[in-house]
């Protein structure tokens, strides 16, 4: 993680622990173990999944599914929409 995604992380952090204040509780706050935070996934991670979830198709089909690399882009572009 670079230091800018750090710094957005940890100012996310505080943002969503600053709601959860106001918006929920204390008593159900302290119930809780932990709250996790995750990042939104970029078009690199979204690319790696589609590679990975191919590769694991080929070893459970035994076939090489017709996938070729330039083929994953509008895969991986149709999963950034939210």
């Amino acid at each position: 993680m670079s230091r800018a995604e750090q710094v957005s992380y940890d100012d996310m952090r505080k943002r969503l622990n600053d709601s959860l204040k106001r918006f929920v509780p204390a008593e159900f706050i302290n119930r809780l173990d932990s709250v996790v935070i995750f990042r939104s996934l970029n078009k690199n991670d979204i690319e790696q999944i589609v590679s990975l979830e191919l590769a694991r198709s080929r070893s459970a089909y035994r076939t090489q599914p017709d996938a070729p690399r330039n083929s994953r882009g509008p895969v991986c572009a149709g999963g950034t929409r939210v």
